[in-house]
């Protein structure tokens, strides 16, 4: 899937995009943006589509059997992820997700 497209989904009608996305599991490749630990656990990476001032991102919430591969990423780093999406709120949050390459 095209990461611009689905950004753009949710930013043109957030109603629409949970329709055609919300709860499945897709295959996208971003830009990354941002890698966190959460404050209260887990791993996050957001990725977006190289645009400056972008929004929303994507809001990956990565397993924790992927902390060792997360940690080699570094931002502007091109990567292709899959998780499940959950909606929009502020940003396109995905659940479970994978690193790819």
């Amino acid at each position: 899937m095209n990461l611009a497209d689905l950004l753009s989904e949710y930013r043109d009608n957030e109603v629409r995009a949970d329709g055609k996305f919300k709860s499945k599991v897709i295959l996208f490749s971003g830009v990354v943006t941002d890698v966190k630990q959460g404050e209260i656990g887990g791993i996050t990476v957001n990725l977006g589509t190289g645009k400056r001032y972008e929004t929303p991102h994507a809001h990956c919430f990565v397993a924790d059997d992927q902390a060792k591969r997360v940690a080699m990423l570094s931002r502007g780093q091109k990567v292709t992820m899959k998780g499940k999406v959950q909606g929009l709120m502020m940003d396109v949050l995905l659940q479970n997700c994978e690193l790819q390459n």
